[in-house]
């Protein structure tokens, strides 16, 4: 078997992992971000000004979770596939801020970042997880 039709298996098979992944990740985030709606309308008024950086950390919380359960399914390459996973839910956001008009360059680019450098540390962990023996 040559490399590019091994790679070809490999392309193709991660396709899956990554997308569950990432519909993980964007469940997740979903989640937190109506915890913290909530925690905002409990308080009286939300802060405004925070409200970028918080949804910043919890999508990066999102990504985290998308790269750690792509390569918990995919199974290798930590790195590369916790990344792309981060890529690929910081795409649903990038399309789903286009939509509802939030299109500045500079925070999307932010965003970008840190989505893609938390699903790689998620794959990065879960590759590196040991795995318990159970012993007779």
């Amino acid at each position: 078997m040559n490399n590019y039709t091994s790679m070809k298996k490999t392309t193709s098979s991660a396709l899956p992992a990554l997308l569950l992944g990432s519909a993980a990740g964007a469940l997740a985030s979903s989640a937190l971000l109506c915890a913290a709606a909530l925690i905002c309308v409990k308080l009286g008024s939300p802060p405004v000004s925070a409200a970028p950086l918080i949804t910043t950390v919890i999508g990066a919380v999102g990504a985290f979770l998308a790269g750690y359960i792509a390569v918990r399914i995919f199974g290798s390459r930590g790195l590369l596939i916790g990344a792309l996973a981060g890529l690929l839910l910081f795409g649903a956001v990038l399309i789903s801020g286009s939509a509802a008009g939030e299109a500045s360059l500079s925070p999307m680019a932010v965003k970008c970042a840190v989505f893609t450098v938390c699903g790689a540390f998620g794959g990065v962990l879960r590759v590196n997880k040991r795995v318990k023996v159970k012993r007779i």
